[in-house]
């Protein structure tokens, strides 16, 4: 039977039965202090904390889509409105509608976008 979700694996020292705590033991001999669960954070790496690679498309279309909306809101307000008091609360205000419109056309975009690649540059030679 098991007690926790499969997502935190990993997280659960069954030797000190605890859950993402770090008891910290003294050696008897050495006198020096260790972690007692060092061997179970080791298995929790950076990587695993990583998003799965099938996510790829959606996570590059959030950042391209998140940085380049906030650059436009920049320079599009400033040009409009001018730069000067309440100018970072217009951008922030202009980009709560600009991000989610630009992170759509940019899922809608991309597949166009790699078609219009492969018609139009050479592949490295192998």
């Amino acid at each position: 039977m098991q007690i926790f979700p499969r997502a935190f694996e990993g997280l659960y020292n069954s030797n000190a039965r605890t859950f993402g705590l770090h008891y910290i033991t003294q050696s008897v001999i050495t006198g020096e202090s260790k972690l007692a669960s060092e061997e179970n954070n080791s298995a929790i790496s950076a990587a695993s904390r990583k998003i799965p690679a099938r996510y790829t498309t959606i996570v590059f279309s959030f950042y391209m889509a998140s940085l380049m909306a906030l650059f436009m809101c920049f320079v599009i307000v400033g040009i409009n409105t001018g730069i000067h008091d309440g100018y970072f609360g217009r951008v922030f205000h202009t980009y709560q509608f600009a991000m989610p419109v630009a992170f759509v056309c940019v899922l809608i975009v991309r597949p166009i976008v790699m078609k219009l690649m492969t018609l139009t540059v050479e592949r490295p030679p192998m």
